[in-house]
């Protein structure tokens, strides 16, 4: 786990904050960070006339530790670690507000650590009324059955070519389940009525491409999904 970082400096005096969470298909880095010929997408597509700073927040492997993001326990871990780092660049950083933008599981781990803040108040309260916007991608909100939803994420953990040690269907079970329970906790927070929520999802009747939908900005401030298995972006 790697703590928060700026990866792309602002010029000027930054009013806001970004904060990219990344999904369970790639490392924090590599998603976001701009190349020799390409610019970094986010900075591109969707805040290219922001006057904001953009920073990562890197999670491990989901299912390589000793407690794995998929039980209810490691996700709570992680959640707390992405608080506190959040808690450290607002000291060092100032206290701006604060929009945070995550990829499939990703948006579990956020809702998650919104969750413990909201309960916790005398320690995250800070963290918790800068937030202005979520923006999820791809993130399981509900579903029509704890068995679909693993069905789901069995896609979803295959073809990113990571097989956990713990097995396909038992990795994919526990991440329907704790994805469930986070959900409720969520709806039954007081986090939705104090933020602004935006959902983008694929419509894709394949489930295979719906894995892979991400979302682009277009010139006009249209919307558009592509979808496909992601490669190069998350």
């Amino acid at each position: 786990m790697e703590l928060i970082k700026r990866f792309d400096v602002e010029d000027g005096d930054p009013d806001k904050d970004i904060l990219v969470v990344h999904g369970l298909s790639h490392s924090g880095g590599s998603p976001w960070y701009a190349t020799a010929t390409e610019p970094a997408w986010l900075r591109q597509d969707l805040f290219n006339d922001s006057n904001s700073n953009i920073i990562a927040f890197n999670y491990d492997n989901v299912f390589d530790s000793d407690k794995p993001m998929c039980t209810r326990l490691g996700l709570e871990s992680v959640a707390r670690q992405l608080l506190d780092d959040i808690v450290a660049w607002k000291a060092s950083e100032g206290d701006r507000p604060f929009a945070i933008l995550s990829h499939d599981i990703g948006g579990v781990l956020v809702k998650m650590a919104l969750v413990i803040a909201s309960g916790d108040l005398g320690k995250y309260s800070q963290v918790l009324y800068s937030v202005y916007t979520l923006v999820f991608i791809g993130c399981p909100h509900k579903t029509s059955s704890i068995e679909s939803l693993a069905n789901g994420f069995a896609a979803l953990i295959y073809n990113a070519r990571s097989i956990p040690d713990l097995g396909l269907l038992q990795a994919a079970k526990l991440c329907a389940t704790v994805t469930t329970d986070v959900n409720h906790l969520f709806l039954n927070s007081n986090v939705p009525l104090r933020v602004q929520i935006i959902s983008v999802f694929s419509e894709a009747l394949d489930p295979l491409d719906r894995l892979g939908a991400y979302f682009v900005l277009l010139k006009n401030g249209h919307a558009r999904f592509e979808t496909g298995l992601m490669i190069s972006q998350n």
